[in-house]
């Protein structure tokens, strides 16, 4: 017995319309089924569930199922963090996706402004000279590249990540004689990738929506994100969240225009940031 069309009707009745967006590739709209989280919490614009949740989905609908993945879902964003069958679904039609609050996004803190900002603002970088293995210290250059590496920064080249031991700041776009900790495992020849990991970076779960359109005044343009992030996920920022700061997010960055607290008695207990890409 074919018991696909009982199972929509069911979704019909008990579920609420989600979009599953996997990391990579189109957005699938569909119903989704919710079970357990315990009870949501209203936080400023949006509403927060402090507990993990499971979501009941057709695999009619969404095959393919990938941890890494977002569900919205009646205004709440949460991250995929395992998928598996439902229990006792013989016929193998509903996956049960395992997920929590939030989507995975990169804070960058900015400190300084101009030839003293860190992280410093760069297109891809690369060496800038042929390094051999065992030097302390390495040059690195973009197409463009204002501001400074800090000690604490991180640079990975040939797979080996490194950790920069000084300041160092860029002239005519290049960084030149950065110390790294420890030396070069290898030879590596100028035009080598560089990949950088920088020590004001967080990561961190957040909110992420669109702004309506009776929003798209005051500062507020199209195509503008807003994000709620919890006091507790920006505990180990050294300055509250500001106008300058960076975020990426989708492999998408975006540069914070706002940044307002949302208050809970007399303490900030979670942001309100507005971002543009």
């Amino acid at each position: 017995m074919d018991f696909s069309p009982h199972l929509r009707t069911v979704f019909k009745l008990r579920g609420a319309p989600a979009t599953y967006t996997p990391p990579s590739g189109s957005q699938i709209t569909c119903q989704a089924i919710r079970q357990g989280g315990g009870q949501p919490v209203r936080i400023g614009p949006v509403t927060v569930t402090t507990e993990r949740v499971s979501f009941h989905v057709l695999r009619a609908l969404v095959a393919a199922p990938v941890a890494g993945a977002t569900m919205l879902y009646r205004g709440e964003t949460f991250t995929v963090d395992a998928c598996q069958p439902v229990e006792n679904d013989a016929e193998g039609l509903l996956w049960s996706l395992e997920a929590s609050w939030g989507a995975d996004v990169l804070y960058r803190a900015v400190a300084g402004s101009g030839s003293t900002q860190n992280p410093p603002q760069t297109g891809a970088l690369t060496l800038a000279a042929d390094a051999g293995a065992g030097d302390g210290a390495v040059s690195v250059r973009s197409t463009l590249a204002v501001g400074k590496l800090i000690a604490g920064d991180k640079l990975t080249i040939g797979g080996t990540e490194y950790t920069v031991t000084a300041d160092v700041q860029a002239v005519m776009s290049q960084f030149a004689g950065v110390p790294i900790s420890p030396s070069l495992a290898g030879d590596a020849a100028s035009g080598a990738a560089v990949t950088p990991t920088y020590k004001r970076d967080i990561a961190l779960r957040a909110a992420v929506a669109s702004y309506a359109a009776k929003e798209f005044m005051g500062g507020v343009q199209a195509g503008d994100r807003r994000l709620v992030a919890m006091q507790s996920a920006l505990s180990a920022l050294d300055s509250e969240p500001k106008a300058g700061d960076r975020i990426v997010m989708g492999g998408r960055a975006f540069n914070v225009q706002s940044a307002m607290p949302i208050y809970q008695g007399a303490q900030p207990v979670a942001w309100d940031i507005q971002a543009r890409g």
